[in-house]
């Protein structure tokens, strides 16, 4: 794993998990994938949305969400290498402008 998984998981809910409404379902991913390796990720959906993130052994990542009222991804599927500090700040900037534009507009 590029990073330990422990810190991969507090990554997620700090960053991540903290911008979702309380009645977002999380379900923890923890395995393998053939071209990719050693695979942690987070699956979420609620009634608004869904999506994923995913974290290989190789240091590449995956993302995606879709807002089902609208019917359409606000976050197309991305995959970024997660060797350095600015594509994990990537990642949270994207969801970030999704979730942070939904708080600002109640």
């Amino acid at each position: 794993m590029f990073f330990r998984k422990d810190y991969l998981k507090q990554w997620f809910l700090d960053n991540i998990a903290s911008l979702f409404d309380r009645n977002m379902e999380i379900k923890y991913i923890d395995g393998y994938d053939e071209s990719f390796g050693e695979l942690i990720g987070f699956q979420f959906n609620n009634d608004e949305f869904g999506g994923y993130i995913y974290f290989w052994s190789n240091g590449l990542s995956s993302y995606h969400l879709v807002n089902y009222f609208v019917g359409d991804e606000v976050v197309s599927e991305k995959i970024v290498n997660i060797s350095n500090a600015e594509s994990m700040f990537e990642i949270k900037s994207d969801f970030e402008g999704v979730f942070l534009k939904k708080i600002f507009k109640r």
